[in-house]
C-alpha cells in the first residue's frame, strides 16, 4: 500500500507563505495540509513519535494544532559565505482530534482552498 493510497483526506496547497510555530520556539513553513495532518519544513529537529502544538493562524485566529510527528528527514543545509550553515528538515504530522474551536476555523480555512493531485512521497535530497 502507498502513502497515497493509506492517506484519508486530500491535500490542500498552502497559498503564498503561512508560517506557524512548534512548541512557541520555531518557525515552520505549512507545506501542505490536510484535516488530519500535514506538511512542515523547520530548523529545530523533530523525532517521529515526538508530540507538538502547532499554532496556525488562520482568518484571524491562532489555531492550536495538538500533532504527532510521523516522519522527518533533512530537506536540505543552507550555507551561505560568512554565516552560518542551517539544516531544514521537513516532517509529516499528524493531528489529534482537534477542539471544537480550532475544527470550525479549519473547515473554513480547507474550504477555501483546492486540494492537491496526488503525488509519490518526496525522495531526500542527495549531497
Amino acid at each position: 500500500m502507498t502513502a497515497t493510497e493509506r492517506r484519508q483526506h486530500a491535500r490542500v496547497e498552502v497559498p503564498g507563505a503561512l508560517r506557524g510555530s512548534v512548541h512557541l520556539r520555531d518557525d515552520v513553513q505549512i507545506i501542505n495540509l490536510t484535516p488530519a495532518g500535514g506538511l512542515i519544513e523547520h530548523g529545530a529537529r523533530l523525532s517521529p513519535g515526538q508530540t507538538c502544538v502547532l499554532l496556525l493562524p488562520l482568518r484571524g485566529a491562532i489555531v492550536h494544532l495538538r500533532a504527532e510527528v510521523v516522519w522527518s528527514q533533512v530537506k536540505r543545509i543552507q550555507r551561505s559565505p560568512g554565516m552560518k550553515s542551517g539544516i531544514r528538515f521537513r516532517s509529516g504530522i499528524r493531528f489529534s482530534e482537534p477542539p471544537r474551536a480550532e475544527r470550525a476555523h479549519l473547515q473554513e480555512y480547507f474550504a477555501t482552498l483546492s486540494p492537491l493531485k496526488p503525488t509519490p512521497p518526496e525522495a531526500p535530497e542527495k549531497s
